[in-house]
């Protein structure tokens, strides 16, 4: 272990927290997002000079942990878990993010090793493909994935049409090799090289190209009410709630929405069961032409009689009645549902409401259709992950909603990071994306990924503003045919170890 080397894993990981919002800017835009364009050269440097592969995981494991410590220590924010609050930040940090991504490295340093092939292609697929795994695995985590830093980086995030966010993770990590392999005076003179390059860079140039058509005007409000939910929801508060959101309503009545967005859960109770409930929203406002996307818990009796209880969106109709409703397809393990409840009692605060502990999955993505529009409904967690999205948009979607609640991170970066990576999911599908948070960061996404009207932290506000949707939706390629691009890179390092092992064969 050298002093030299652990410095330069340690300065990664302080370019790459500030690549994202961060500890001191917690805003969407940050000044510093650009880093991540050379955040990897010092632990590449050290990677190219250190032969041992238990070296090369101690290094990476190193850089990737504290990276991940200081840009998720907003977790240990979450009071209902209480001291294990830190577990949890310290497990998903080390043992889930950092591992994934040092595995990933060590184990393509010895294969490339193996068959002296160049680290020029073979780094930046491993970063990808551990990027890829950290979306799925063990339910999946791909919050601060390299492209969502470049959101704001219009004119190269464009790329995201074509390949998702995997082909912008290969390029930016390609430029830090490139830089490493200039500072290490190393000529580049793999084939693969110049080819994937020039094909991400025309993907670039493309989706900077995309084709114009009709779009329609839909006014869509939005209310963050900055509600406290960590209470008893008894009868003076659901009072005090609705009373709110009445104001809320009352602001943005002049501007006539087509749509309201409530805030995930942000009804203060379960409302298919109870009376009248659908009709007194309506009646909040009192437009003929309003329809309500409400976050709210439900019930239904399952086979054996009982209920089961769902984190869910419903549509409500302007004469007071549910048009549709959605069931969160991706919960948060130890958030909304408890695997092994009875060996983590701590963790029942999270979710308990009326008595009951954890949710259950929603097993159908919905489209909600109103007034010959078509949104898709996410909550809190479904925006992470591109494959929900990009369903739903293939199902019909012309617009996103957002609902979600981010009050347990208090006044930290978390909704900035969510909020920046769900401006993927607006590029990937090319599509407006709106966002309605209780507490955090509201606001909208257009197609291109440029956040609109973001709130602030703790903000009581409401606005509506008009988006803009393509009747007849034309899908992206990413749209079409989803992460293709993985495939791709695993076809290229396959045909890249055939041909270096024929070549040896050949010479020998």
């Amino acid at each position: 272990m050298k002093i030299k080397y652990l410095l330069l894993c340690f300065l990664t990981s302080i370019l790459l927290t500030f690549s994202y919002p961060n500890f001191l800017e917690k805003d969407v835009n940050i000044s510093t997002s650009f880093f991540i364009w050379f955040a990897y050269v010092p632990l590449f440097y050290v990677i190219f000079k250190t032969n041992n592969s238990r070296q090369v995981f101690f290094y990476s494991l190193i850089s990737f942990s504290v990276f991940y410590l200081l840009s998720l220590y907003w977790l240990i924010y979450v009071k209902p878990m209480g001291f294990f609050a830190f577990f949890a930040w310290i497990g998903l940090s080390v043992l889930y993010c950092a591992m994934i991504m040092s595995l990933s490295i060590t184990l393509t340093k010895k294969i490339f090793d193996k068959y002296k092939i160049n680290f020029i292609i073979g780094l930046p697929a491993a970063i990808t493909f551990a990027e890829y795994l950290r979306e799925w695995l063990f339910t999946g985590f791909p919050l601060l994935n390299p492209a969502q830093s470049q959101y704001n980086f219009r004119f190269f995030i464009q790329i995201l049409k074509y390949t998702g966010s995997y082909g912008a993770v290969f390029f930016i990590i390609l430029i830090n090799i490139i830089i490493t392999k200039i500072i290490l005076n190393e000529k580049i003179k793999n084939v693969y090289f110049y080819f994937i390059f020039l094909m991400l860079f025309s993907f670039i140039l493309m989706g900077n190209f995309v084709k114009k058509s009709k779009l329609e005007p839909v006014v869509v409000g939005i209310l963050q009410s900055n509600n406290d939910q960590s209470v008893v929801w008894d009868y003076e508060y659901k009072n005090k709630v609705m009373q709110k959101y009445k104001k809320l309503i009352f602001d943005i009545k002049d501007k006539k929405p087509d749509l309201i967005i409530w805030p995930e859960t942000g009804y203060p109770g379960i409302l298919n069961i109870e009376k009248d409930a659908a009709k007194n929203i309506s009646d909040l406002y009192f437009g003929s032409y309003t329809y309500h996307i409400v976050g709210s818990d439900k019930a239904s009796k399952n086979s054996s009689g009982n209920l089961d209880y769902y984190n869910a969106a419903f549509l409500i109709t302007p004469d007071g009645k549910i048009a549709n409703d959605y069931e969160k397809n991706h919960l948060v393990p130890f958030g909304e549902y408890i695997p092994f409840h009875t060996l983590f009692p701590f963790i029942d605060k999270v979710v308990r409401r009326y008595g009951y502990i954890s949710f259950k999955q929603g097993k159908e993505l919905k489209i909600f259709n109103f007034k010959n529009f078509k949104t898709a409904p996410l909550i809190c967690y479904d925006s992470m992950f591109p494959e929900i999205s990009r369903t739903c948009v293939k199902n019909g979607a012309q617009f996103l909603s957002h609902l979600s609640y981010e009050n347990w991170y208090g006044s930290s970066c978390a909704s900035a990071q969510i909020f920046t990576n769900i401006a993927l999911r607006a590029i990937e599908n090319n599509v407006w994306v709106v966002r309605c948070v209780e507490s955090g960061i509201s606001g909208i996404v257009n197609n291109k990924g440029e956040i609109i009207h973001p709130t602030k932290l703790f903000e009581e506000i409401s606005f509506a503003t008009t988006i803009y949707v393509e009747k007849d939706k034309k899908l992206t390629f990413y749209t079409k045919y989803g992460n293709w691009f993985i495939w791709f890179l695993l076809v290229i390092i396959i045909l890249n170890i055939i041909f270096r092992k024929k070549n040896d064969n050949t010479n020998k």
